[in-house]
């Protein structure tokens, strides 16, 4: 895909491969949710799921969504960070590409004075191998997500499996409420579980005319 989410054919696109085929993609009912998130004015949700649930196919659905209405968005492969501290991360590849001198404050800035919201989808954090692992990824985003002299006009839909955010919840030690209703998209303070078509009836409803 090209900076607009235009398709790229295999020949012209520099990557060899990728998890995710649009034309497969089929909306699981966790999809409702990203939807919730994005008419609220929360800052962050967290999917969760086990190994090739879909956790991934929706982030990427809903990005290639956003650049096509040509709303600000970035997508981070977590695979590919060498730190946990994405705040450098999104201040030299964002920021200071617009202005040499720029942090997140000043992007933020920008952001609000042309009334534009910049989405952040981080995917596969238990897949993150710098410092301290997926769980310093996590702790680093909530802290970020939490702060709203930094996150006023910036969001983050970020993705990791089951396994991992229960190691996260239990480092942090608040059971299942780890995350603050007032900035993240939660109903119970905890991640949004994708359940995919396990089901019979979910995956009838695949062929349901």
């Amino acid at each position: 895909y090209d900076d607009n989410a235009k398709f790229l054919d295999r020949q012209s696109s520099s990557l060899s491969k990728s998890k995710f085929k649009e034309q497969l993609y089929v909306a699981p009912k966790e999809e409702t949710a990203l939807n919730e998130f994005f008419a609220s004015d929360k800052r962050g949700i967290v999917f969760t799921g086990k190994s090739g649930i879909g956790k991934s196919n929706i982030l990427c659905h809903f990005f290639l969504e956003q650049r096509r209405e040509n709303k600000v968005a970035v997508f981070i492969d977590a695979r590919r960070l060498d730190s946990p501290d994405i705040k450098p991360l999104l201040e030299s590849d964002i920021a200071q590409r617009i202005n040499p001198s720029w942090d997140l404050n000043d992007l933020d800035k920008c952001l609000n004075e042309n009334k534009q919201k910049m989405v952040v989808f981080i995917d596969a954090i238990n897949e993150h191998t710098g410092d301290g692992g997926p769980i310093a990824l996590l702790e680093d985003i909530v802290r970020l997500v939490n702060d709203v002299n930094v996150f006023g006009n910036i969001r983050v839909v970020t993705s990791c499996r089951s396994e991992t955010w229960t190691q996260y919840k239990e480092n942090v030690g608040k059971g299942s409420n780890v995350l603050n209703q007032d900035n993240f998209m939660t109903h119970s303070g905890d991640a949004v579980q994708i359940a995919g078509f396990e089901s019979e009836d979910a995956r009838c409803s695949l062929f349901a005319t």
